[in-house]
């Protein structure tokens, strides 16, 4: 199921706009997240789609690695 997030609601749940914009463009660089900036009316919106499902699942396998004690 894809979750998707407005800026607005992110924003009133973890921080100052440009903490959650540098951690959102990091989540995207890393491919966790996609993000979309649109326009509604004359107001943007910015929407944010947890898509990192492949990238976690990478992560999570070096985790594994490192603890078994193989390098990486």
């Amino acid at each position: 199921m894809l979750r998707l997030w407005n800026f607005v609601h992110c924003h009133h749940n973890r921080g100052t706009d440009s903490n959650l914009g540098a951690h959102i463009e990091t989540l995207a660089e890393i491919g966790y997240v996609s993000v979309d900036q649109a326009f509604v009316g004359k107001k943007p919106q910015t929407t944010v789609a947890a898509t990192g499902r492949g990238a976690f699942a990478r992560h999570v396998a070096t985790l594994q690695e490192i603890i078994a004690g193989k390098q990486v």
